[in-house]
């Protein structure tokens, strides 16, 4: 049983690097290296959120019938194709763009059919009295490793510089090819009788089923404006680290792992801060807490010395407060979950999140790029510019937007 599991937490190590790329600033530099616009990285990062909105739900679906394993490794092996083209495009110049995007669109849906049987796959595997012992470990192990990796990523930038970004997209890739080896070993255990009643129902009965409780609907309110108003602004403080602050690649990625560890803190705290004032309360306080970080983070370009410190500090804090917010989110939907559709309830909770990233980035993408917030057609006044215009449009709309989905919760209560 413990090979199982030590085979599943390889596994999740080798394959959470590329997410872990996508998500700590190492494929923003990329692009950047690559010399792709401020609006086509936010499109070419975001698309993975994208796929996922049409991809994950009905791949949740569809795993009882075709297998979960198979499914899944379906993914793994598209996954590693998506990023072996987005490093081979690094050798081309014709059709650049092009490629981009077909190598991030064949990883999102790589990444989609994974995501959407890994959880399954794991769950008979595992007994019930060990899966608090289990599920902490494996989170914390594959945490550690993307941790420690992003910061080999950063030393190895400061001694090679930007050319060097090529070479640790391959290395991303190698290790994603090692995954599928991992995962191939993983048994398979699946209860043939319950599979057997699941697939016999319609998807829409089955989707009608997830929405008998009227509060699971109005939390999926709230969780898809959330990450809509959020989804974009580590993004936008790369770019406008990239741009304004004229950080490096190595920088910026050591703002992606100060994000990364603000993550892992806010697991810790808000596990404190729930048991202390209660999910709906902490949800407030932190969105008020966010306006408050993005009002400091637009002083920045006003700040003479420390501002790598600045920013590092601002950028963990939000992590914090975002893995607070998933949190408290996460506890009341597991309440309101119906039981008899776990696993395609979970699926459109992952669903709607995606979607509240996607439409965040492609709002973001259109503004910076053909949108009214140009360069060219704006007001350059002190600390107003394209990026913390753009941030405080979702910041300061925030903690009214939150406490009205949240009171309306109440009401249905």
């Amino acid at each position: 049983m413990y090979k199982v599991f030590l085979i599943c937490i390889l596994s999740q190590c080798c394959g959470q690097l590329s997410v872990f790329a996508f998500d700590n600033g190492l494929m923003f530099s990329y692009f950047s290296f690559l010399q792709c616009e401020d609006s086509v990285i936010i499109y070419l990062l975001k698309m993975v959120n994208f796929i996922g909105i049409f991809a994950i739900i009905p791949m949740a679906y569809l795993s009882n019938k075709v297998g979960k394993k198979k499914l899944g490794q379906t993914g793994n092996v598209l996954e590693l194709l998506g990023l072996f083209i987005l490093y081979s495009v690094s050798f081309v110049e014709e059709y650049r763009i092009f490629l981009l995007f077909f190598g991030v669109f064949i990883y999102a849906i790589g990444s989609s059919l994974f995501k959407s049987t890994w959880f399954a796959l794991l769950d008979p595997l595992i007994l019930k009295e060990q899966r608090v012992s289990f599920f902490a470990t494996f989170r914390t192990s594959w945490k550690l490793f993307s941790l420690l990796f992003g910061f080999l990523i950063q030393l190895l930038l400061v001694q090679h510089g930007d050319p060097f970004l090529p070479t640790l997209v391959l290395t991303v890739t190698v290790l994603s090819g090692i995954q599928i080896i991992f995962y191939h070993l993983i048994p398979e255990k699946e209860n043939l009788h319950k599979d057997a009643n699941e697939v016999s129902k319609t998807f829409i009965t089955a989707i009608k089923e997830v929405f008998i409780k009227k509060e699971f609907f109005a939390l999926l309110k709230l969780k898809l404006f959330f990450p809509f108003m959020t989804g974009s602004m580590a993004l936008i403080f790369n770019l406008y680290e990239k741009n304004i602050l004229e950080f490096k690649a190595d920088q910026i990625i050591l703002m992606g792992n100060m994000m990364f560890i603000g993550a892992l803190l806010g697991l810790w705290i808000g596990a404190w801060m729930i048991k202390k004032w209660g999910e709906v309360l902490v949800i407030k306080l932190i969105s008020y807490f966010i306006l408050a970080l993005i009002l400091t983070f637009s002083l920045s370009h006003f700040i003479p010395m420390y501002k790598v410190l600045y920013i590092a500090s601002i950028t963990c804090f939000l992590g914090v407060s975002i893995s607070v917010v998933g949190m408290a989110e996460t506890t009341i939907m597991l309440e309101y979950l119906p039981k008899t559709q776990k696993a395609l309830g979970s699926a459109i909770w992952l669903g709607v999140t995606q979607l509240g990233f996607a439409c965040s980035g492609l709002i973001s993408a259109y503004f910076l790029g053909a949108g009214s917030i140009t360069d060219s057609n704006m007001i350059d006044i002190g600390f107003f510019n394209k990026y913390t215009i753009l941030l405080s449009c979702f910041a300061l709309p925030l903690p009214w937007l939150v406490t009205y989905l949240l009171n309306s919760l109440k009401r249905i209560q």
